[in-house]
């Protein structure tokens, strides 16, 4: 930058300025100091002229002697230096030269009038020469007036120009220096507090704050968009943290929802209620395939594509997990993870399924054993012991009362208790495979068509492992029981055992005969059937129903609503 634009260089310049003005000042003082000793030694000697010359007029009088040394005193007065220097200043007047050598002209006149001692003549010249030397140091004190005047004015120029160059300083600093530094110093406070729209700084200043102004407006600029960025960094960096806490938030949930707790389509349906609340789907829905009454949906699916895991554990495809992400959310992995959830508990839900079904035919097997062992060998026994007793009671010539009609019915009661249990025992050998709930039903079913004559139908579409064990045998024996009933009582051509689900979603399992229709609800006295049915239905949550049915026949309803 130029010291012409530089505010330090002219600063400098002007400094240099004012301390040169000032030098020039002192010197001046100096030799206003100097003038005024030789003009007092100019009018000092000039008084020994005047003096001396009168002196020689006096020794001329009375001592004529003294006269030689006298004029070469007087004459050695009126050549001293100060005088000589006097006439070689270039600023002294022409006139005064000129009365200086007239005045040296009429010293030579006296001389001569004061070697000759002529009195008379000295005396009238020197009354000449005494006014010539006081016209000539008029004339001295006038000049030395005039320069001083010269000198008063110039020294009076002089301290107005510092004057001015310290008030143009004053105003150069307060208006180039302190004022864009104080605007400096507030725009740096507000780049303190963030404020990176500070106040506006005059960059057209062509000197150092110019420059300063300019740089300081740069950085403040790079600054603010420094900070935008790692703001934005941090704003997206939060965004994600919070993002993924609240997906851990909806992972722990779903976890504990579905952890350590039975599967059934409640829970899935809050799970997927729980994913939904996310608001990163706007539908989602589950299907389960080895339970094909599995289907929730969540939401309301719309043009926009869909994305889907398979539920897949080695090997085994246990269902699919759809969902549609909403066009502002990326959710994938939530979702990926929640599949790996779902895999897992489904898996471990078919596992358990298998266990209790495993520990349910062992604990079956057990109790047809020991009804085979214990109960069918006694009643075998009893039938045996009973076929003795008629015998002998036949043999008798004339039997007493009615002992061979309390033989007939006690035989007819036996034969009933062990058929029962012989079907008792067929439904307990069922196998594992023959547990869903189409087998077992079949099984039941078979166990009781050599009992009759009437068509009997199965017809089941409710997936295979809907019920859990204990759920099953009620069910069974409740189909059974009504079978039976149906077969002793309808005389009935056909019977339709039917599993299905119904209009409000409900699991329905129905016995409905085409015979005679049922007369009362009311059992007769000795007969629990129809109670330990209803015991049953109440022990798995379910309502039994039982019903005319038009034009014939009897339905036995049994609905569970889940």
């Amino acid at each position: 930058m130029r010291d012409s634009t530089s505010v330090t260089g002219r600063i400098k310049n002007f400094l240099l300025l004012i301390m040169f003005l000032a030098g020039l000042i002192a010197s001046i003082t100096v030799f206003i100091t100097l003038e005024h000793q030789h003009y007092a030694n100019l009018f000092k000697t000039a008084g020994q002229i005047r003096s001396q010359s009168s002196i020689i007029l006096y020794d001329m009088q009375y001592f004529p002697k003294e006269i030689p040394h006298g004029l070469k005193h007087h004459y050695e007065i009126l050549t001293r230096p100060v005088f000589k220097n006097l006439t070689s200043e270039m600023t002294v007047s022409y006139s005064i030269k000129k009365k200086y050598t007239d005045l040296l002209s009429l010293g030579k006149i006296l001389k001569k009038r004061a070697t000759y001692n002529d009195l008379s003549s000295y005396h009238n010249q020197l009354l000449q020469y005494i006014y010539k030397t006081n016209n000539f140091l008029d004339d001295i004190e006038d000049f030395n007036a005039y320069k001083n005047r010269i000198i008063f004015f110039s020294i009076l120029f002089l301290m107005l120009t510092i004057i001015s160059i310290v008030a143009y300083l004053s105003w150069l600093m307060r208006y180039e220096i302190i004022k864009p530094l104080q605007r400096l110093i507030l725009a740096s406070t507000q780049i303190e507090k963030k404020q990176f729209h500070h106040i506006s700084l005059d960059t057209k200043l062509d000197n150092e704050i110019g420059c300063l102004n300019i740089t300081f407006t740069q950085m403040a600029q790079n600054l603010g968009t420094f900070y935008e960025q790692l703001e934005e960094k941090v704003n997206d960096k939060t965004k994600k943290l919070t993002q993924l806490n609240h997906d851990l938030q909806v992972l722990y949930h779903c976890s504990d929802l579905i952890s350590a707790r039975t599967i059934n389509p409640k829970l899935l349906r809050d799970f997927l209620q729980k994913l939904y609340d996310t608001n990163y789907t706007n539908y989602v829905s589950l299907e389960c395939f080895n339970n094909e009454a599995w289907v929730i949906s969540i939401g309301e699916k719309n043009h926009l594509p869909t994305q889907e895991k398979n539920l897949t554990f080695d090997d085994e495809n246990l269902g699919v997990l759809v969902w549609q992400l909403i066009p502002t959310q990326d959710n994938y992995v939530i979702f990926h993870n929640v599949s790996q959830m779902l895999v897992r508990a489904l898996y471990f839900h078919k596992l358990q399924q298998k266990k209790q079904y495993l520990l349910l035919m062992e604990e079956r097997s057990i109790i047809a054993r020991e009804l085979h062992d214990s109960l069918a060998q006694v009643l075998s026994y009893l039938k045996i012991q009973l076929s003795l007793l008629k015998i002998e009671a036949a043999k008798c010539a004339t039997p007493k009362g009615n002992v061979m009609e309390i033989i007939q019915d006690f035989e007819q009661a036996l034969t009933t208790g062990y058929q029962q249990l012989r079907e008792l025992l067929a439904t307990f050998r069922l196998t594992v495979q023959e547990t869903d709930l189409q087998s077992a039903l079949q099984e039941v079913v078979n166990s009781l068509q050599n009992q009759t004559n009437i068509q009997m139908t199965v017809s089941c579409n409710i997936p295979p492992q809907v019920f859990n064990a204990q759920e099953l045998i009620h069910i069974l024996q409740i189909i059974r029981e009504a079978i039976l009933n149906a077969i002793k009582h309808s005389q009935a051509k056909n019977i339709l055992v039917n599993a299905s689900i119904n209009s409000d979603g409900e699991y329905e399992l129905t016995v409905q005969d085409n015979g005679v229709g049922i007369a009362t609800l009311d059992e007769p006295d000795g007969h629990y059937g129809l109670n330990i049915m209803s015991e049953r239905a109440a022990r798995i949550h379910s309502q039994l129903t039982i019903s005319n049915v038009k034009p014939h026949g009897t339905l036995v309803r049994l609905v569970f609503n889940r």
